[in-house]
């Protein structure tokens, strides 16, 4: 057997596989978006995934990046990318080039529409999937300890609160919809504030979920 595959780390595998999914619905979002807007050129490689026809509010442009120029072509790429990097999330994040292709993929949709501001979230991800095949002897040094077994058994609640967290923000910047608030500046600060608590859990998930996997094979 390969060496890199002799430790296999379960929890940091499946936090990278429920991220990624949650990322790539983002970036489908945007492929949709972009489609909806036809088969017109983009004027320039930064676009506004959601046109002026089909924004919800005045915030609701979701800007991108793309080296196509086309929306509907663009979109329509970004769409397969999105799918084929969430299925590689759910099948594949845990083979020996899982997090190679991970990042191939993340790169990919950020050059053809799938957004610019997910890098910030893609990169992190993809750097913590690179232990999974890793001994961890840094956190082995962190975690192995009482205080180490408790903080391991709280990574699927935060990798919960972090996907909770993106996909509210994400409903909030593209439907600027808040119950009770009408400023469109206070609701830009809130969906930003909400995203900074996704972000915030995600380190979380992964400091704990390397926790679990330190006391989960006592490495």
């Amino acid at each position: 057997m390969n060496k890199m595959l002799d430790y296999t780390n379960g929890a940091t595998i499946q936090i990278t596989s429920i991220l990624g999914v949650a990322l790539a619905l983002s970036s489908f979002l945007h492929g949709l978006f972009e489609v909806l807007q036809g088969s017109k050129a983009t004027g320039g490689m930064i676009i506004q995934a959601i046109g002026d026809h089909q924004r919800f509010w005045v915030h609701g442009t979701e800007e991108a990046f793309t080296v196509m120029p086309n929306f509907m072509i663009t979109g329509l790429i970004a769409m397969i990318l999105s799918i084929a990097t969430a299925t590689w999330s759910i099948k594949f994040i845990g083979h020996k080039h899982g997090s190679m292709i991970f990042l191939m993929l993340c790169i990919a949709l950020t050059m053809f529409g799938g957004g610019i501001a997910h890098v910030a979230f893609y990169l992190p991800i993809w750097a913590y999937s690179t232990r999974s095949h890793k001994r961890l002897k840094l956190w082995r040094k962190v975690f192995a300890n009482r205080i180490g077994a408790v903080a391991g058994k709280i990574w699927r609640v935060s990798v919960a609160l972090a996907v909770t967290a993106f996909i509210t923000a994400l409903a909030i910047s593209v439907f600027g919809f808040i119950p009770g608030v009408e400023d469109p500046d206070t609701k830009l600060y809130i969906c930003w504030g909400i995203l900074g608590v996704s972000f915030i859990m995600i380190h979380i998930s992964y400091l704990s979920g390397f926790a679990s996997d330190v006391h989960e094979r006592r490495v």
